[in-house]
């Protein structure tokens, strides 16, 4: 048993000695006890602070802490650990991140918050462990007086457990920082080290950024044992140091377990935002199906790839995300597209296109499954395969579609031309494996009263004999938001031509209005069913979702069918 076991083994007590013998100054098991953790060398109790109960689960030793992303928290204190003049110092701590802070809303900045800090810049003393938005993070001291700082330029990984350790030794001039025992960033250093005790904060930082009611600047995800040495520990044993269980990131069941308020058989995520569901496909014996995502609160921003499956389209579970933000063309955001299947293009594989949105314009990317449960995902080598909207067209331009018919196979996207809804068309070229840009169009609306400014969410789906079945999600009509769909026929160059009894769109749902109903379905063909699920906005303050801990739901699944006059069914 490495040395970190044999501390776990021996009960409090008996720990406390054996600590106090290694050269252990503090250490934080994580595990909660009366809303409590206990840093166990002094004895002193630290309440966690939040809007949801206390949330233990299996940690890399014991228990470790869930934070929530946006109101939890610990303040804690550390006495004077570090004698004055010392020169050697080591922290380790568990770490495990379903996504990065936001930070700051639709902005990019190099700003980091805290994972866990005691720096105190008034008195310069003190360390910490910070990350940005984009995953980058850092160890932050200060060696007489004067800063120190490494950063990892590597984004932190997701959905396991990270074990950050920096060991500072003024003997050796050098602060090394390793992940999981290997080293990853150094920085020189000289002088001695001086701690005089103080606030040690987990989970969020000095820097406070708010959107509304929710806190940008916290930490989502699961921290467990922070320890404290007065010593260099050695490498050879920092790279010993394994966890006892996988990285569990899912969202406990005590925490919406009394909200009378959640539904129990409508697709959502187990926490935090939803949006717009998008992309349903069979795979595996399950149903899959991706959603805009912010797993940091119940707030939007910087969108992720969702994904939740169900055998039963009824009994849902979350899976991790499937594609977040972090190449220069989706820093921003991964935003609404579809999935898709098709032969030639993708080996009869299910893939991704998506918006693909940094701080300066949206273009079209995609993905393809490492797996046949859908769970890991790569990002195109080729991205971003639609460069831009084409010229002529309002800077709003997303939510691409796939569709073939026949030998030729398309992209349609949602934009606005002249001020009225309409879709690009951009056609597959099997020889240079490209999309075209050209600005042809696939369909546009009459006017912007009758059919909006703007179509989100563009679907074309065959629906049988012929006849396709086109809907879109349109911006700012005469009569509010809603979805409206036209049937018909594809033209030879692949552009849509509406039934002679089709004017105009027709209401999916009657009751949807201004946002209300069922808004932006996924569509999906299967067994020979056309299966739609929509968002289902619960239009609430941002204080009522801040209470809640989550935001909207998906419909329940609707079959759709064509009656004899095309309408829809």
């Amino acid at each position: 048993m490495n040395k970190l076991h044999l501390l776990l083994a021996a009960g409090a007590v008996a720990t406390t000695a054996l600590e106090a013998q290694a050269g252990l100054v503090a250490h934080f098991p994580m595990d909660v006890r009366s809303g409590q953790i206990q840093e166990t060398v002094s004895g002193n109790r630290f309440a966690v602070q939040g809007h949801f109960s206390p949330e233990n689960v299996a940690g890399a030793e014991g228990q470790a802490l869930r934070f929530d992303g946006y109101t939890s928290w610990v303040d804690a204190r550390l006495n004077a650990i570090i004698p004055e003049g010392s020169k050697q110092m080591t922290i380790s701590l568990w770490a495990a991140v379903p996504s990065y802070p936001i930070i700051k809303i639709d902005e990019n900045t190099s700003e980091k918050t805290a994972i866990v800090s005691c720096l105190n810049n008034n008195t310069r003393t003190g360390f910490g462990f910070f990350i940005g938005f984009d995953g980058k993070w850092s160890f932050k001291t200060y060696i007489g007086g004067w800063p120190a700082e490494v950063n990892i330029s590597t984004p932190l990984p997701t959905y396991q457990w990270n074990n950050l350790v920096a060991v500072i030794d003024c003997d050796s001039r050098a602060i090394t920082v390793y992940n999981n025992g290997e080293a990853v960033g150094s920085s020189r250093c000289s002088g001695t080290i001086s701690f005089p005790g103080g606030k040690f904060t987990m989970g969020r930082g000095e820097l406070e950024n708010y959107s509304g009611p929710f806190l940008l600047t916290s930490y989502n995800g699961l921290i467990d044992d922070i320890r404290i040495w007065d010593e260099a520990v050695a490498p050879e044993t920092i790279s010993s140091w394994k966890p006892e269980n996988p990285a569990n990131l899912d969202i406990p069941a005590s925490r919406f377990a009394d909200d009378i308020l959640r539904p129990r058989f409508h697709g959502m995520p187990a926490a935090a935002w939803t949006n717009e569901c998008h992309g349903m496909v069979w795979a595996d014996g399950r149903y899959h199906l991706f959603f805009q995502k912010n797993a940091d609160g119940p707030y939007m921003a910087r969108l992720h790839w969702g994904h939740i499956s169900s055998e039963n389209l009824y009994d849902w579970r979350e899976e991790k995300i499937a594609i977040a933000p972090g190449a220069s063309y989706d820093i921003k955001g991964c935003w609404s597209g579809c999935v898709f299947t098709d032969d030639v293009i993708t080996g009869g594989k299910p893939n991704i296109l998506y918006t693909a949105v940094d701080y300066g314009r949206a273009t079209i990317a995609g993905a393809s499954p490492d797996d046949t449960a859908l769970l890991d995902w790569t990002k195109w080598g080729n991205n971003p395969i639609i460069n831009g909207r084409p010229d002529g067209l309002s800077d709003d331009f997303r939510d691409p579609y796939f569709f073939r018919n026949g030998d030729n196979a398309y992209i349609i996207v949602g934009s606005s031309k002249n001020g009225v809804g309409t879709t690009t068309l951009h056609r597959y070229n099997p020889a240079s494996s490209s999309w075209s840009n050209d600005g042809a169009l696939f369909f546009t609306g009459t006017s912007a009263a009758a059919d909006g400014v703007f179509w989100e969410m563009p679907n074309i789906t065959p629906m049988g004999n012929g006849k396709w079945l086109f809907t879109a999600t349109p911006l700012n009509t005469s009569t509010g938001v809603r979805t409206i769909y036209w049937t018909g026929s594809i033209n030879a160059d692949g552009t849509f031509a509406p039934a002679s009894n089709f004017p105009s769109g027709k209401n999916v749902e009657l009751n949807s209005r201004d946002g209300f109903g069922l808004l932006s379905p996924t569509i999906y063909n299967h067994d020979g069913k056309t299966i739609a699920l929509g968002i289902v906005p619960d239009k609430l303050p941002s204080e009522d979702n801040w209470n809640l801990g989550w935001a909207h739901c998906y419909s329940l699944p609707r079959e759709w069918s064509l009656n004899d006059n095309g309408e829809l069914v």
